[in-house]
């Protein structure tokens, strides 16, 4: 049995504020290129899931046809439930969601909105990986663009907007992958709706940069906002805030199914080296071994918008397969046949890293005996789970190999495959049709001069239907 996958390693997920599309829209596509792909961490990946923030009806669009004409040949996207008002317009923008098609369908009913202040509305949206089935592989995905500004006001805007967030997630059943996005503008990470969002409560939120202090030059490398010194229509100031927050809960912690990949968080394009000042001021080494390309990137966010976006990467879940090898159609009482299970995980990826481990097991029923279990391999590469025939008596031994995996969310954890073959009795010969006769005392007579002579005995295989 086999299922069909998209082809790709792991799940990008990217949350970026475009600044309700006032920069320049080629520099914005250009960015989204470079999402696609980013190598720094694993393969290039296309981008799976992307949040924006300050998305206004009028950009929606737009914002679709840049992100299309930026995406790798034979990818595309779909725009999640989008919802807004005239109050979020007014606001800089609505949340909106696009996901690779193919990769996810939306589950709609699981789509809510919750004002959580500064005049926007933050977005649920619940999406299922396809070619799984099991609840385990869906994300619930929160974008939020939180109250803007420092001071005591804003901070209490801030912790309502993320206490309404909480309050909606912990809601959820227990184990639900949640992932929260977006620009949460919070300065430091004591601020109290930063420790409402990763404390306490049934789902508190795991911060892949950890909890500590995210300010300073030391950590300019987590810093989201603003690639540019001098504001134009695009909000200055140089690169020295973490405004922007991929954040997700425990259940993506854990290594198995859907999980977070330990390590792939990264701001595009920042490479540690320009706080406070603009991501393209002399050189930047986000690429290494290719400053040109940095340059180049930098380049691009200096003018597609006040924020750079943010990238993670998530774990898939496995898929098995799982087929017989072939059995002779017909075999002797007695003979040893082996039955052999061939287990392999056909999720598809060029990163290992990417896919979730296929620990399988292998069991029979009624005339196939035994068990078995192993690890399967990534496809082409199999694993052999071997169970025997019992061909202790003639007639046709069927059963059923059941071919089964523990591992979280996997697509086909459970596979049966039929097995029916012909055992005959070995053969017996007599001189009988009616009964078993070895001996037969037979008499004749050559008349004289005969040279030769043929005797016709008739011989049987006893017992052959």
């Amino acid at each position: 049995m086999l299922a069909c996958f998209p082809a790709a390693a792991q799940l990008r997920v990217v949350t970026y504020n475009i600044s309700a599309l006032e920069g320049n829209a080629s520099l914005l596509q250009a960015v989204f290129t470079a999402c696609h792909a980013d190598d720094v961490v694993g393969p290039a990946q296309p981008i799976d899931i992307i949040c924006f923030q300050e998305c206004p009806q009028a950009a929606v669009g737009p914002l679709g046809n840049l992100l299309a004409a930026s995406a790798p040949a034979g990818v595309s996207y779909t725009l999640a439930t989008y919802t807004t008002s005239s109050s979020e317009d007014g606001a800089t923008g609505a949340q909106a969601l696009f996901y690779r098609t193919g990769r996810f369908t939306e589950i709609a009913s699981g789509h809510v909105d919750l004002s959580t202040g500064g005049g926007r509305n933050s977005d649920r949206w619940l999406l299922q990986v396809s070619g799984y089935t099991s609840t385990a592989a869906r994300l619930y995905v929160y974008s939020s663009h939180l109250k803007a500004s420092s001071g005591s006001a804003n901070e209490s805007e801030r912790l309502s907007g993320a206490t309404t967030l909480r309050n909606n997630a912990d809601a959820l059943p227990a184990g639900s992958n949640i992932i929260f996005l977006g620009d949460y503008n919070m300065y430091t990470n004591s601020e109290s709706g930063y420790v409402k969002m990763t404390t306490g409560g049934v789902h508190p939120a795991i911060d892949p940069w950890g909890t500590a202090n995210w300010t300073g030059a030391s950590n300019a490398i987590k810093h989201t906002q603003s690639p540019l010194l001098t504001s134009t229509n695009l909000v200055g100031g140089g690169v020295d805030d973490r405004f922007d927050l991929h954040l997700f809960t425990g259940a993506l912690n854990d290594g198995a199914g859907l999980a977070y990949i330990p390590g792939t968080v990264r701001t595009l394009g920042n490479d540690g080296n320009h706080f406070d000042i603009a991501i393209n001021t002399g050189n930047n080494s986000y690429y290494p071994s290719n400053i040109a390309r940095g340059n180049a990137l930098a380049d691009a966010l200096f003018g597609a918008s006040d924020h750079m976006p943010v990238i993670m990467e998530y774990q898939v879940p496995a898929a098995m397969s799982a087929t017989l090898q072939a059995l002779p159609p017909r075999v002797l009482v007695g003979a040893a046949v082996p039955v052999r299970a061939v287990v392999s995980n056909v999720a598809q990826g060029v990163w290992a890293a990417g896919i979730d481990d296929l620990p399988f097991s292998v069991s029979g029923s009624q005339f196939v005996v035994g068990s078995a279990s192993g690890q399967a391999p990534l496809s082409p590469a199999t694993a052999i789970g071997q169970l025997a025939l019992n061909t202790s008596s003639a007639g046709i031994a069927s059963g059923i190999v059941t071919v089964s995996t523990i591992a979280q969310a996997a697509a086909n954890p459970t596979i049966q495959l039929p097995v029916s073959v012909q055992v005959s009795a070995h053969a017996n010969p007599s001189f009988s049709t009616t009964a078993d006769q070895d001996t037969r005392a037979l008499a004749w007579t050559f008349p004289a001069g005969t040279a030769n002579a043929e005797i016709d005995v008739p011989i049987a295989n006893f017992g052959f239907a």
